[in-house]
């Protein structure tokens, strides 16, 4: 009772004062909530903690002023070399068809293993950032299982084709059709 009323005059929060420290402040704050340990560094301009959620292995970059926060879920995935076009592909799809997340791969050149990452923009505020990253997360990992599921129908169609490359292969049928159309 009494926070709540503490609450009713405490100043709210300005766009204006999340920088790094006070971001910084509430991640570790929402972290020590949720029972997660990062482990901070510092990165350029930026703040980076990485910690581990429910077996998955989640980053927070905090950049100088820029008052929101960027969510990372590292390693999601994997895929050999030779499905890079199917990679692309796939991530290309999502980008376009989601409004919040960010779907990116990187190359381990000594593994040379393809692995996929999720990232997501975030506003945090003192009262609702342990609710707002525990939110994100689980909806990182339901993305994880559409993205996953999406990308071994891909693979098994593109098995079924001539080629890898399915954005080239379907602007190939689409000219032949635009060809055929044109004939008459």
């Amino acid at each position: 009772m009494m926070n709540m009323i503490r609450n009713l005059f405490k100043p709210s929060l300005r766009l204006s004062d999340l920088d790094l420290s006070e971001n910084r402040r509430i991640v570790s704050k929402a972290l020590k909530a949720l029972n997660c340990t990062g482990e901070w560094r510092k990165e350029g301009d930026a703040a980076l903690v990485r910690y581990t959620f429910q077996s998955g292995h989640f980053g927070i970059r905090i950049i100088g002023n820029c008052p929101q926060v960027e969510l990372s879920y590292l390693f999601f995935a994997e895929a050999e070399m030779k499905d890079i076009n199917i990679v692309r592909h796939v991530c290309n799809h999502f980008n376009l068809n989601s409004t919040g997340p960010r779907f990116s791969y990187s190359i381990n050149e000594e593994t040379n293993i393809i692995d996929m990452h999720i990232l997501t923009p975030l506003l945090l505020d003192d009262d609702r950032a342990k609710d707002i990253l525990s939110s994100a997360m689980v909806d990182m990992f339901l993305w994880q299982n559409s993205f996953i599921r999406s990308l071994t129908d891909v693979k098994k169609e593109a098995k079924s084709s001539a080629t890898s490359d399915l954005e080239w292969s379907e602007k190939e049928v689409a000219r032949d059709f635009f060809s055929f159309e044109n004939r008459n």
